[in-house]
C-alpha cells in the first residue's frame, strides 16, 4: 500500500487561465443559424464550427517569449530546468498553474499579440489579482475578478508614474528640439560644451556624457548634435 496521499479535486492545483471575451450577440447569432429540423446533423455542425474556431484563433508565439518556453503540441513548457509545464494553450484560453507576475506578463504578452481587448479571468485570487492589475495597465477590459480597493490604488499609483514620466519626456524632447536649433548657430568647437550643460540641466554627470557604452546618452548626444 503507497504512503503517498490520493490527490483529490480540491488538493489538485487549480487552474488558472486568460480567455478571450467574445461579443455574446454574435455567439447568439451563430447557435441561431445552426439550429436546424435535424437536431442530430446541427449538433455536429456545431462541433466542427467550434473545432475550426479554436483553431483559427491559436497563432505562433511572440518571438519575444521563444527564449522561455518550448512547445509540444499546444502545451509550453520552460527551456529552464527542471523544463515543467508553465501553460497550455487552447485557441482562445490560456491555461496555467502559476501565479508568479512573470508568467502572468507573458500571457498577456500573448494576449496583446492576439489582440485581445477583452479578457475573462478564472482561477485563483493570487493569479487574477495580478492578471487584472497587468491587463488594466495595458487598457484591456476584463472580468471574472472583482478589484479590492487596494488594487484601485495600485493601479492609481502605477497610472501616476507614467504619466509624470510621459511628461518628463516631452519636456526632454522640447528642450532638446531647442537645443539643437542653439547648436546650429554655433561654432563646431562650442556645441560640445553647450551639449555638456544641457545634459547636465536634465542632471547627467559630465562623466557619463561621454559614456559611449550607454545607447541612451548617445542617442541623445547624436540628437543635440547634427
Amino acid at each position: 500500500m503507497s504512503d503517498k496521499p490520493e490527490l483529490t479535486p480540491e488538493s489538485k492545483p487549480r487552474l488558472n487561465s486568460i480567455e478571450l471575451m467574445k461579443n455574446k450577440q454574435n455567439a447568439d447569432s451563430v447557435q441561431t443559424e445552426n439550429v436546424s429540423v435535424f437536431p442530430a446533423l446541427s449538433k455536429q455542425l456545431n462541433k466542427v464550427d467550434c473545432y475550426q474556431k479554436s483553431q483559427t484563433e491559436k497563432s505562433e508565439l511572440p518571438v519575444s517569449l521563444n527564449h522561455r518556453y518550448f512547445s509540444i503540441q499546444n502545451k509550453f513548457y520552460f527551456r529552464s530546468p527542471p523544463q515543467s509545464l508553465a501553460f497550455t494553450d487552447k485557441g482562445i484560453k490560456l491555461q496555467t498553474r502559476f501565479t508568479n507576475s512573470k508568467v502572468v506578463t507573458d500571457l498577456l504578452t500573448i494576449a496583446s499579440n492576439r489582440q485581445w481587448t477583452e479578457i475573462r479571468l478564472s482561477g485563483c485570487q493570487a493569479f487574477k489579482k495580478e492578471a487584472w492589475f497587468q491587463a488594466k495597465s495595458q487598457d484591456v477590459h476584463v472580468s471574472g475578478y472583482r478589484p479590492t480597493e487596494a488594487d484601485y490604488k495600485r493601479l492609481s499609483q502605477l497610472q501616476k508614474t507614467a504619466s509624470k514620466s510621459e511628461h518628463q519626456c516631452s519636456k526632454t524632447k522640447n528642450v532638446a528640439d531647442i537645443a539643437k536649433e542653439v547648436g546650429q548657430h554655433l561654432p563646431k568647437q562650442s556645441r560640445q560644451k553647450f551639449l555638456d550643460k544641457v545634459m547636465q540641466k536634465f542632471g547627467l554627470k559630465p562623466k557619463h556624457i561621454h559614456d559611449k557604452t550607454n545607447p541612451k546618452i548617445k542617442e541623445q548626444q547624436h540628437e543635440l548634435e547634427r
